[in-house]
């Protein structure tokens, strides 16, 4: 029986920013400095990389046992790294494959926090520790904040829209791409230009990657805004409809920093996707040779058979009328649907506001003439009928959808935001799911495994589809034979 052994090659290099004020001591504080950690990581050390598309930022852990480095480095870790240094951390599976180039960026990021823990063990020697804490480039959609306040003290001129006005934005109404676009240009990449401007380190602008084609943006939905950037396009995203989350992308050695705003990629029983103009993410495949754990259940807690999606602050002008056309429409149950009958789940309900509006108008209907005041309307009330119905194709058969998480030998193909594929007993099953979330943990020279929670998966499915799936999925042991 064939024996896999692995060598992962990994690597931590610190990035310092900018001068630290006042007399510095030591070589490694101050500007122009990368410094590589990976040696300080030793055999007790470890590396945790966190990312999950449902929050803002991702984040790192890095552990140390502190010592100092020789002659050249008479400190401590904890004395050179320093809050919004810039931490890479790259690794491979098989880091031959890279040779006269950089491993796969499993993350970059700015450091948070430094802690270092000192105590005396029994024998009366000290033990000491060092921990880096940091997230990556969604960090900065947090720490920078709009507070109109201050816009007052930068002698802006000030109107009823005062976000748009302080940040050089437009007060139309705009596709909602359009507005994550211009968001990302006249807010975030102003501040990470001047973020650049004061580092030793060139900071990467934000790339966008938007292409949700459905809904508009109401200026008066954000014309009071105040609060962290992210939370201004969080609340335009129109969640569970798209996605929106921060990646790097781009070739080894060049990654940007991307928004990426897209219809939402679920698929439907027959694995179509349901949302329209949605694409398919992509997937990795896993051997089931590679897994170390899974556990994947299904439950009723998910099932709903009525659906309500009312205007969000951005239409309360026909807040009354939306409600009264969904109830006529006749379309807000989904009773007779197999999975989430009423007979068998009772009637449970479903409410998700949305902050678009429809797609074809450039004011609200009750900026309209009285000719095209009704007919506006109406327009916008099918919009929300629209968004309910896509919202129930997204939900009526969670019933059947599995949920979990499944840890593997680690691998950095693995990324929040694609589809996994599962092959299970030598391809003769294989299962799908969406990765929502990853963690990569590394102890260097010991152990590397990443860790996926999954959902929308369709073990059950296929294995009502498949004759003998419990012996076609196989099942290894210590007699099994194979590799």
């Amino acid at each position: 029986m064939a024996v896999k052994v692995g060598a992962p090659g990994l690597t931590v290099t610190l990035f310092k920013l900018s001068a630290h004020d006042g007399n510095v001591a030591t070589p490694y504080r101050g500007a122009n400095q990368e410094i590589d950690l990976t040696p300080l990581l030793g055999d007790s050390g470890s590396v945790q990389v966190h990312k999950d598309i449902g929050q803002p930022a991702g984040g790192f852990v890095l552990t140390f046992a502190d010592r100092g480095g020789g002659s050249e480095r008479t400190d401590t870790i904890s004395a050179i790294a320093e809050p919004m240094d810039v931490v890479e951390i790259r690794a491979a599976r098989k880091p031959w494959e890279h040779v006269g180039k950089k491993l796969p960026l499993l993350m970059r990021g700015f450091v948070v926090s430094i802690d270092r823990s000192e105590s005396i063990g029994r024998d009366g020697a000290p033990q000491r520790s060092v921990r880096i804490v940091g997230n990556d480039a969604g960090l900065l959609w947090l720490i920078h904040m709009f507070v109109t306040q201050v816009a007052y003290l930068d002698d802006v001129l000030i109107d009823i829209f005062k976000f748009q006005v302080a940040n050089g934005m437009t007060v139309e109404m705009l596709p909602v791409s359009k507005f994550i676009e211009s968001a990302t240009e006249n807010v975030m990449n102003v501040k990470t230009s001047k973020m650049s401007a004061i580092s030793s380190k060139f900071i990467p602008p934000f790339n966008v990657d938007a292409t949700v084609k459905e809904g508009m943006v109401s200026a008066w939905f954000v014309a009071q805004f105040q609060g962290q950037y992210w939370n201004l396009i969080s609340m335009v995203a129109d969640k569970p409809w798209n996605e929106l989350f921060i990646e790097d992308s781009g070739d080894a050695g060049e990654e940007t920093p991307t928004v990426v705003f897209r219809p939402s990629p679920f698929k439907d029983m027959d694995g179509k996707i349901i949302m329209q103009d949605g694409k398919d993410p992509g997937f990795v495949l896993i051997d089931d040779s590679e897994i170390v754990g899974l556990n994947m259940a299904r439950s009723r807690n998910e099932v709903a058979n009525v659906y309500d999606v009312p205007p969000d602050a951005g239409s309360l002008d026909v807040h009354l009328q939306v409600l009264i056309a969904q109830i006529a429409n006749g379309g807000m149950t989904d009773f007779d649907h197999g999975n989430c009958s009423r007979e068998l789940f009772g009637t449970t309900r479903m409410t998700v506001r949305t902050g678009l509006v429809n797609t074809e108008y450039a004011v609200l209907p009750s900026k309209l003439g009285p000719p095209g005041r009704s007919r506006g309307a109406d327009e916008y009330q099918q919009w929300y009928i629209h968004r309910r119905d896509q919202l129930k194709k997204l939900c009526r058969d969670n019933v059947v959808w599995e949920s979990g998480q499944i840890s593997i030998r680690g691998n950095e193909l693995i990324r929040p935001g694609k589809y996994i594929m599962i092959s299970r007993g030598g391809g003769a099953i294989i299962n799908e799911a969406y990765c929502t979330m990853v963690v990569h943990t590394l102890s260097p020279l010991q152990d590397w495994k990443t860790t996926m929670h999954l959902v929308r998966g369709n073990g059950f499915l296929l294995r009502k589809r498949q004759a003998d799936p419990y012996f076609r999925e196989g099942r290894r042991s210590p007699y099994s034979v194979g590799p």
